[in-house]
């Protein structure tokens, strides 16, 4: 009965602590142009990322992310801060979750980014 109550009380510091909200900044991130038919239908105007960061790490985390789209060679047309806000603690971005969004979605940007420099050549 005592390890039952003592694992009743870890969850619910468990539950607690995803739950908690923080102050949050997101920083936006615009590495390639959107094709034109996609923006029409409602897309954005650029590709790229959308990461939460704790309010006092901002410059830290876009410094850091600037070095990561050079390390996978994603272009960077603008990095900035779009929003405040609060989130769960959970939902926030760390360096290891930037990281793998990043390189989840560095093939795709890469190839878009010569598709759109191929249009750009046509015209």
């Amino acid at each position: 009965e005592n390890n039952q109550s003592k694992r009743v009380i870890s969850l619910r510091l468990i539950i607690r602590e995803v739950m908690e909200e923080v102050e949050c900044i997101k920083i936006s991130v615009d590495c390639v142009e959107n094709d034109a038919f996609d923006i029409r239908c409602g897309g954005p105007l650029y590709l790229g990322f959308d990461f939460y960061i704790e309010v006092d790490k901002v410059e830290e985390m876009i410094t850091f992310i600037t070095e990561t789209l050079k390390e996978f060679k994603i272009p960077l047309i603008n990095i900035y801060e779009s929003e405040k806000g609060k989130i769960p603690i959970d939902k926030l971005f760390t360096k290891e979750k930037i990281v793998r969004c990043v390189k989840k979605d560095a093939v795709f940007l890469i190839e878009e980014a010569k598709e759109r420099k191929k249009i750009h050549r046509k015209k």
